[in-house]
């Protein structure tokens, strides 16, 4: 569902029953300097990776089981933002964790974890063309810790962890390769 869009989850969630687990991966990525991007893609980017969050808690919460979960994505710019990248990805991936944080304590028992992706080989990466794209892996590769870019796998083994282990609660789970060292 479109997170990002208070009406419709508000919706969907008055239409389904109690759940385990929610996850929102929601995100919707512009690059350059913040100085130069056009307004709709910074409210897209609002939408998101705020109001996604926001509007799953909000309108979701009534219908999660009390030994439930929830999991926010956000990324490594909260740690490590970059040059170009616009400001706003960083403020707004640093506030999905304060979100992580802050749901913890407000829902408990509810448990609230994140993940933090780095660079993760997928369909994200489309707007780059095919060889500049392997270019930019292999080279960003050689630098990470981990010597390797990150696979979906990678991501799905860290959210399994995150929605099963009933114990951790308030944390966010870096699966980077060491990018926030390197």
């Amino acid at each position: 569902m479109d997170l990002g869009d208070a009406a419709a989850a508000q919706a969907i969630f008055e239409q389904i029953g109690a759940d385990d687990h929610f996850v929102s991966t929601a995100a919707d990525l512009t690059y350059g300097p913040l100085a130069t991007v056009e307004r709709p893609a910074i409210e897209r980017m609002l939408a998101g990776k705020f109001w996604g969050p926001v509007n799953l808690v909000q309108f979701g919460v009534q219908n999660l089981r009390a030994s439930g979960s929830i999991l926010l994505f956000s990324g490594l710019a909260a740690d490590r933002p970059a040059a170009g990248s616009v400001g706003l990805e960083w403020a707004l991936n640093a506030g999905v964790e304060g979100l992580v944080r802050a749901l913890a304590v407000e829902l408990a028992p509810v448990r609230v974890n994140g993940i933090s992706p780095g660079v993760v080989e997928t369909e994200g990466w489309a707007f780059m063309d095919e060889g500049s794209r392997k270019g930019f892996f292999s080279d960003l590769a050689t630098k990470l810790l981990a010597r390797r870019i990150g696979t979906p796998r990678d991501l799905a083994e860290a959210a399994l962890f995150a929605l099963t282990n009933r114990y951790p609660t308030g944390g966010v789970v870096h699966v980077h390769g060491g990018g926030s060292l390197s």
